[in-house]
């Protein structure tokens, strides 16, 4: 995926927040028409792991929430791009219709 495709989907915003968000990996691999669903699922990821975390008893308070900062992150970007796919989509339709 290219910063140039992010920005011109989401705005420059958005776009710095996902590439400040992914590792450079992620960002090659990634296609823009599969980053809502990618989001998604690498948000449930970290909250899995979270979770599991939690129920240690071995967890300290410093790995809980570090953890716990990497999910409300990943929920951040993931609601971010959803309010901006919501957006595209009914300013696309909006252009239809007119």
């Amino acid at each position: 995926m290219q910063f140039d495709e992010l920005q011109q989907r989401y705005g420059l915003y958005i776009a710095e927040m996902v590439r400040q968000t992914l590792s450079s990996e992620e960002l090659t691999v990634v296609h823009l028409d599969q980053l809502e669903d990618y989001l998604q699922q690498r948000t449930r990821s970290i909250y899995q792991d979270y979770h599991a975390r939690l129920q240690d008893d071995a967890a300290n308070d410093n790995q809980l929430n570090e953890l716990r900062l990497r999910w409300q992150e990943a929920e951040d970007i993931l609601n971010l791009v959803e309010a901006a796919e919501s957006v595209a989509e009914a300013t696309s339709l909006k252009r239809t219709v007119s």
